[in-house]
């Protein structure tokens, strides 16, 4: 009888110790983000702007509909991005806002690209 219990113990902590646990994956929006706004939207050539402590310029955006694995892309860059409760912010490097023109922005996530938005280098000087 002893060793009917033991064995049966033994099957049991056997059969607790095998099932794993399914891990929940982060869902996946059916739909792409959608960019809202970014802030600044505008710099002069060369310029810094929203300057972070360390000198470096900073862009951030409000959107819809991403996951943990969004990137704010400036230009065809993507960067390194920090996640906030409703707002993304990432570093911009200064070669990419070094020459006038519009700079698509927009968001890259499972789900897709996000629409874009124009960050405008404004000409030095005007």
């Amino acid at each position: 009888m002893n060793i009917r219990l033991s064995f049966t113990a033994v099957l049991l902590l056997f059969a607790a110790g095998c099932s794993e646990r399914v891990k929940e994956q982060p869902a996946i929006p059916a739909k792409p983000p959608t960019l809202v706004s970014i802030s600044p939207a505008s710099t002069v050539a060369g310029q810094a702007f929203n300057v972070q402590p360390d000198g470096r310029s900073a862009l951030g955006a409000n959107f819809k509909d991403v996951t943990g694995a969004a990137v704010i892309v400036f230009g065809s860059k993507p960067l390194d991005t920090a996640h906030g409760a409703n707002f993304l912010s990432a570093i911009v490097p200064p070669e990419l806002y070094a020459t006038a023109g519009n700079v698509p922005v927009f968001i890259r996530d499972a789900g897709g690209d996000s629409n874009k938005i124009d960050f405008v280098v404004k000409p030095a000087g005007k």
